[in-house]
């Protein structure tokens, strides 16, 4: 990739103190080239120094861009807490420069953001602001292309993602609707809130109760209907799956649930009853599971493929075999 950088500016020598200015325009310029951090932007900047004071003024477009944000780890201390017998971190020469910085800074369209359950395109433009002695703010707002936001176990295809920032520079609001793909029902999740304190709530597109969105969500299917113990296993199931999922990212799907009452290929009918579930989603199509009849015994290995959002093909092989096409249309 070429790139360019050019400076020019000037300098007047007086007795109280030099006063300078320096204009730098960047084409494609590469601020950092890692594999977790990647940034090349273009614009214009204009550092100038009067009277002591600095001030860091421009406007800068991303040509391309990857953050890949931090795995979360340990919680640490607080600046405000101090460990006896440890020396204290010296405040860098930075922070106490006389800095103001109004710069713009636009993400154009080819800046992406990785990790902590998000994999999403950015654009949008930021106002960045900082005053002597203050923490920098910031004000304008981030909107996501495309992207996906993994929660409860599942790859959620964000459908609505806004980030406005409305003052500190590392805490902005969030306002994001996410739901599971080709969903026939648009279970998903809405995050809104800031970065630092987000409020998530399970959504779909038509009224029902918070379990059946969570079924949906995490299973593909509405929760069973029976008023028993099974259908609190299966709740507590799917709950234990959202939990393990989150952090380990063995399964898509752990619990219990209702298999209706079946006609076989041989002509025989399966009765309905409870099943242990235990499946994994190989792509976003293609799923792979296990069910194990709690009171036949039955064990089946199961093999679902969606061809579109209301129409999928079901196979199942082990102590009974059967195939399914499943069509369903909805009157909303």
């Amino acid at each position: 990739m070429c790139f360019s950088l050019s400076a020019s500016g000037s300098l007047d020598l007086k007795e109280s103190g030099p006063d300078a200015m320096v204009r730098v325009t960047l084409n494609k310029f590469s601020v950092f080239d890692k594999p977790s951090r990647k940034l090349v932007v273009s614009g214009s900047t204009e550092l100038s120094m009067v009277d002591r004071k600095i001030s860091l003024t421009g406007r800068i477009r991303a040509d391309q861009g990857r953050i890949d944000l931090p795995k979360t780890g340990a919680p640490s201390l607080s600046d405000d807490v101090v460990v006896k017998g440890r020396e204290s971190a010296e405040p860098s020469a930075f922070a106490s420069l006389p800095l103001t910085v109004a710069l713009d800074l636009d993400l154009g369209e080819r800046f992406r953001l990785v990790g902590q359950g998000l994999d999403v395109e950015l654009t949008g433009v930021v106002k960045v602001s900082a005053n002597p002695g203050m923490p920098p703010g910031a004000r304008g707002q981030v909107r996501v292309v495309k992207g996906r936001y993994k929660a409860y176990g599942q790859d959620l295809d964000i459908e609505q993602g806004i980030i406005s920032f409305v003052g500190p520079l590392d805490n902005p609001v969030l306002n994001v609707v996410a739901k599971r793909h080709l969903s026939p029902v648009g279970a998903g999740v809405e995050v809104s809130g800031s970065v630092s304190a987000p409020r998530i709530r399970l959504v779909a597109d038509e009224s029902m109760s918070e379990k059946d969105k969570l079924s949906w969500l995490v299973l593909g299917h509405a929760a069973s209907g029976d008023r028993d113990d099974a259908a609190l296993a299966a709740s507590a199931g799917m709950m234990l799956a959202g939990s393990i999922n989150d952090h380990v990212g063995l399964f898509d799907e752990l619990g219990m649930a209702s298999r209706k009452e079946r006609t076989l290929a041989n002509g025989t009918v399966s009765p309905a009853e409870q099943v242990v579930t235990v499946g994994r989603q190989l792509t976003r199509e293609l799923y792979l599971g296990y069910e194990y009849g709690v009171t036949s015994a039955d064990q089946v290995v199961k093999l679902a493929y969606q061809l579109s959002k209301g129409w999928s093909v079901v196979l199942r092989a082990g102590t009974n075999t059967s195939v399914e096409s499943r069509y369903t249309l909805r009157f909303d």
